[in-house]
């Protein structure tokens, strides 16, 4: 199964790895990244990941500030897109919880019956306790995980 992950970036490099790590841990098989404006080489990240097939990186099309819904719009035309069976769109400080099965996005969807499209709601947490930059994965960081 092949599952497409879809984002917007704008300097993010600290959190690129880790955020690709753990999609692949979920089943997502390839991503495609959009960014715009980096100032913090996210951009280069980007170029040298995917001159090593690990991802796509196209400069964001948009031409005003409606960067998120032009990329979209222009995904659908790319064949990473348009050759996935599933695409997941979303931020990089996004992280699927999924409780069914062995926890990836397929069983998601095995667990889901025959879904054409899988609605995920979010929990709003703020900075979740994190005031300043840490050089460690996000996931390990913030909010007592036990609470």
């Amino acid at each position: 199964m092949r599952i497409t992950a879809v984002t917007c970036v704008k300097n993010e490099g600290p959190f690129l790895l880790e955020w690709i790590a753990f999609n692949r841990l979920l089943g997502v098989t390839d991503f495609l990244f959009y960014s715009n404006d980096c100032t913090d080489g996210t951009d280069t990240l980007l170029d040298a990941l995917a001159e090593r097939g690990g991802v796509v990186h196209l400069p964001n099309p948009a031409q005003g500030r409606n960067y998120q819904m032009e990329a979209l719009k222009n995904a659908a035309q790319q064949d990473i897109v348009r050759d996935a069976d599933w695409v997941w769109i979303a931020d990089v400080d996004e992280f699927l919880n999924i409780h069914v099965g062995d926890h990836t996005i397929p069983a998601l969807i095995e667990a889901s019956g025959d879904p054409h499209a899988i609605s995920v709601t979010f929990q709003f947490m703020a900075n979740g306790g994190v005031d300043t930059f840490e050089d460690r994965p996000v996931i390990g960081q913030g909010a007592d995980p036990d609470n």
